[in-house]
């Protein structure tokens, strides 16, 4: 095979790992704008909590929740400043909650298209929520005392 063949089939296997399937045994739930500015809110804006969701916030969530393949399909796909370009309404460097709210109206927009909505979902929030339900069920486990 030539080294162009290679290189699509392993671009296409990324996409489909990127942007892959829900398994048929699995019930997809529908997922609101609102649930996924709610989760923006939550698990993204950490450092501080105040608010507001910053660039280096973006990409520490990336580098969290996000694998190295998802990540670098991330950079190509939807780059961090492409995220802040199409959220931060009000240009002041920093997205808010009203600044989601308000790119609605615009185009193309923030968490707007039902595909990214389900993606950011299923990459960052259900992910954060795994991680947040283990760390509250490991610290309830009684410890033993000598």
């Amino acid at each position: 095979m030539s080294n162009m063949v290679i290189c699509s089939m392993v671009v296409i296997a990324s996409l489909f790992l990127f942007f892959g399937h829900v398994h048929a045994e699995q019930k997809k739930k529908v997922i609101t704008r609102e649930q996924c500015i709610e989760c923006v809110m939550h698990h993204i804006d950490v450092a501080p909590k105040d608010g507001f969701v910053t660039l280096e916030e973006i990409d520490k969530a990336k580098r969290e929740f996000l694998n190295a393949l998802e990540r670098g399909m991330s950079r190509w796909v939807e780059p961090n400043e492409t995220i802040l370009k199409h959220c931060d309404i009000d240009n002041d460097g920093k997205i808010s909650r009203e600044d989601m709210i308000r790119s609605n109206s615009t185009d193309p927009g923030c968490l707007k298209d039902r595909y990214k909505m389900e993606m950011f979902w299923e990459r960052i929030c259900e992910r954060a929520d795994k991680r947040e339900r283990a760390a509250a069920s490991s610290s309830a486990i009684p410890t033993r005392r000598p």
